[in-house]
């Protein structure tokens, strides 16, 4: 078991080094680290230290001020596993656990660079090479995410490529993302790549995301290739598409490409020129037993193809004779041959017949889809054409011109949409402007003008509609109050007026009925401007107030007339008391008690006089009894109370 660790900076692989469970790595930007790191801001001299425990690889952090992420969160130490990836801001570095074959080191050095065909285990635990066909391999291929625009007739008519670890898509100019249409909002939703996947969350967005046909929620979920993302009439396939293929390509040595080049009449390598190789003496066809040999190569070029010419022959006899050829070439050839047939050849000649077929199918493909205003996949397909070469034909004008037609477009897409949103402003302030004028004229309200022109005023504060409204308003409330009082003089009335109603509300909180009502009546009153409306809040004020009086006046009414007809004219007294008190203004119930203490009075002084009888006899102890009942059954203010308690006095009974 092997351990690898590839180090990584803005996507691209810097270096790779199979550790050692035997030594101790130091990395950093030091010139004696054991994995040196170009110098960068927040890289330190000594940054991590690489340790094997016996069982598995320690990664710690040495760097005081520097930083080690792993995941979205800052660690001090990992425990690495296979396949984790872990940050040191601008460098990612990626650790895998391998089955290493005796190809896979090289003496004395620990580094190596990718090989081009990928090993992978077969199997039966061994290693095999991507060029053994008679097993089918599982090959992990680093990829790309693209996000491909589609309008409503299914065309495709832009595409993004994601690039970094987070892409937030909608109308805002900071989003990786631009999608600046109406049914986008600003921030609509965001794609991230966390560990190797892709996932996809909505942001809250106006009109939501749907991913297959379903409500995408603010919640993360995965996102596979060919996942189609619909905003309203809009429609977004996810794609995820092998990235290494080109690059691969270039990374074929020079010396591995194939030298023959292919011509309609036989396969002849580019050294040889216009000399034929087949017609070497030394390289014969090979013979099928049962079946006519096959015609020689001047046969063939005579024209005679129509007698029986077995093509797959022909083939294997093209591929031996080139083999020869080829083997000639390596061991027969003086050195300086090659290199010289080399110097002859241009930088898109160098290139292997499928190389060569490749890039003519990009180019027309890149010119089919400028011709047909499709810029962005015009450029990306010029670019794949130079990672291979400098330029093919007019690729970097064509490029050039790619480049500024997007610039274009997207200048294009901003200043329509800056005149619609300035058309659709205009509409909303119009539309806002006649309806506060249609309420004004209605009834008159200027102080509600502001809450109505609110949603505008902020669009756009100095509009000759809205201006024009205020205009109006500010003249009517100049011609409501007195043209020879100023506005300051106006707000200082409001804020009395104001001042009166909150101290009535606090004698009605703290004071009695009565002065309550008298606080508000002050209120009603007042002549001071009442854009508020307090004097008709005092005015409800004092209908409630003496709505409770009336319904507690009326309760002890009731009891005083339950008394009168039980004769307790006591009762109906201490009744008709509660009730004045009341409302100690009510007239009607002072006359009221009047009359009870009158015949009270009556009921009284028959008592009396028949104490003062028996007194007269003797008989003072029933006298007594007489003004004791008198105590009893009358109340302090009715006269014979009086009278009884100073005969009582007179007798020493208190």
């Amino acid at each position: 078991m092997s351990f690898r660790l590839s180090i990584f900076k803005d996507g691209e692989k810097q270096q790779e080094v199979i550790l050692d469970p035997e030594k101790t790595y130091i990395v950093g930007r030091a010139e004696d680290s054991d994995i040196v790191l170009v110098a960068d801001r927040g890289v330190s001299r000594q940054h991590l230290k690489l340790s094997w425990n016996g069982s598995f690889w320690l990664v710690e952090s040495l760097s005081r001020y520097g930083e080690l992420y792993f995941g979205r969160g800052k660690v001090t130490e990992l425990e690495l596993q296979d396949g984790f990836r872990f940050d040191v801001p601008p460098y990612e570095f990626s650790f895998e656990v391998f089955e290493s074959s005796l190809n896979e080191f090289s003496e004395g050095n620990d580094a190596r660079s990718l090989s081009l065909v990928p090993q992978v285990r077969s199997s039966q635990g061994g290693e095999n090479s991507y060029s053994d066909m008679d097993r089918t391999q599982v090959i992990s291929l680093p990829t790309t995410a693209y996000l491909k625009v589609l309008d409503q007739s299914g065309e495709e008519t832009q595409i993004f490529q994601l690039e970094g670890q987070s892409w937030v898509a909608g109308r805002e100019s900071s989003c990786a993302i631009l999608m600046d249409h109406t049914e986008f909002s600003r921030r609509h939703f965001e794609i991230q790549m966390q560990r190797d996947a892709f996932l996809i969350r909505d942001l809250g967005s106006s009109n939501g995301t749907m991913l297959n046909g379903q409500a995408l929620s603010n919640e993360w979920t995965a996102l596979a290739s060919g996942d189609v993302l619909t905003v309203g009439t809009w429609s977004l396939q996810f794609e995820l598409r092998d990235s290494m293929f080109d690059r691969q390509l270039q990374e074929i040595p020079d010396h591995m490409r194939s030298p023959i080049l292919y011509t309609s009449e036989a396969a002849v390598p580019k050294i040889f020129g216009d000399r034929n190789p087949l017609d070497i003496p030394s390289v014969a066809a090979p013979y099928f037993p049962g079946e006519d040999p096959l015609p020689s190569m001047g046969a063939m070029k005579s024209g005679n193809r129509n007698k029986g010419v077995n093509w797959v022959r022909m083939l294997i006899i093209c591929l031996v004779v080139g083999g020869g050829v080829y083997y000639l070439m390596e061991n027969g050839q003086s050195p300086n041959a090659a290199p010289v047939a080399q110097q002859a050849l241009s930088p898109f000649e160098k290139l292997a017949p499928q190389q060569q077929q490749y890039v003519k199918d990009t180019y027309r493909l890149a010119d089919q889809l400028f011709k047909e205003g499709r810029y962005e996949m015009a450029r990306q397909e010029v670019t794949k054409i130079h990672q291979l070469l400098p330029f093919y034909e007019d690729s970097k004008n064509l490029e050039k011109l790619s480049g500024v037609a997007i610039q274009t477009q997207i200048e294009q897409q901003r200043a329509e949409a800056r005149q619609k949103e300035q058309a659709e402003m205009e509409e909303k302030i119009q539309k806002t402007v006649a309806e506060c004028r249609r309420r004004l004229k209605t009834n008159g309200d200027t102080s509600a003008m502001d809450d109505c022109l609110n949603p505008v005023i902020v669009l756009s504060p100095e509009h000759p509609a809205i201006v024009a409204l205020r205009a109006e308003v500010d003249q009517m409330n100049t011609e409501r109050l007195a043209r020879e009082e100023q506005r300051a003089e106006y707000r200082a009335l409001v804020r009395r007026q104001k001042a009166l109603y909150e101290k009535a509300r606090k004698v009605a909180h703290s004071g009695t009925a009565l002065e309550a009502i008298e606080a508000y009546r002050t209120v009603v009153k007042s002549r001071l401007p009442d854009p508020k409306g307090f004097r008709v809040k005092s005015s409800r004020e004092i209908a409630s107030i003496q709505q409770t009086m009336a319904e507690k006046q009326a309760v002890f009414k009731k009891e005083v007339d339950e008394a009168v007809q039980k004769s307790d004219y006591k009762a109906a007294v201490i009744a008709i008391k509660k009730a004045i008190a009341i409302n100690p203004e009510d007239e009607t119930l002072k006359g009221k008690k009047q009359s009870l203490l009158n015949e009270l009075k009556k009921q009284m002084q028959t008592l009396y006089q028949e104490g003062i009888l028996e007194e007269s006899v003797g008989e003072v102890e029933t006298a007594k009894g007489k003004w004791k009942k008198i105590l009893e059954s009358s109340v302090p203010e009715e006269d014979y109370y009086k009278k009884a308690r100073i005969k009582l006095k007179k007798y020493g009974i208190e």
